[in-house]
């Protein structure tokens, strides 16, 4: 296990399953001996899970290696500006607002109503008429750009 990556993830996964978090992101920037990891979970992501992954990543990772010696560790959410990039995050954000762009160049906000691994059901204004009803709207992940919070909803 020679691999950076690999080696980061095989002493991470533990660690999530512990504190009942998911794994978002994994960012290594061997140019600035920077390792970023992004955690989640549902409902929320804690200073203190934070604070609790890096202390144990860095503990775990130097009882085998000299990580601290050529890395520096951060750890924290991905942050609420950020698209989503694990079908946990769909999970979390199941009946909050959400803001959706298609491959097409479609925007979609609305409160995202159910997910699976497929697809996901939007409850949207429909802008086409006066009065702007609310109407169920279906998309399929594969045609889906990104999707993140949508904070001014």
């Amino acid at each position: 296990m020679n691999n950076i990556n690999e080696q980061i993830r095989a002493h991470l996964n533990p660690i999530l399953i512990q504190y009942n978090l998911f794994l978002v992101d994994l960012k290594i920037n061997e140019r600035s001996e920077t390792v970023r990891v992004f955690i989640d979970k549902i409902p929320a992501v804690t200073i203190e899970d934070c604070v609790a992954v890096s202390r144990a990543l860095e503990k775990s990772l130097n009882e085998q290696t000299d990580f601290s010696e050529h890395y520096a560790l951060e750890v924290s959410s991905p942050g609420a500006d950020q698209p989503f990039r694990v079908p946990e995050q769909y999970q979390q954000y199941q009946n909050r607002p959400v803001e959706v762009i298609t491959y097409s160049g479609v925007k979609y906000v609305g409160i995202l109503k159910s997910m699976n691994k497929e697809k996901i059901i939007i409850e949207t204004e429909v802008r086409n008429k006066k009065k702007a009803p609310l109407a169920e709207v279906l998309l399929n992940l594969s045609e889906i750009k990104s999707t993140k919070p949508f904070l001014k909803y």
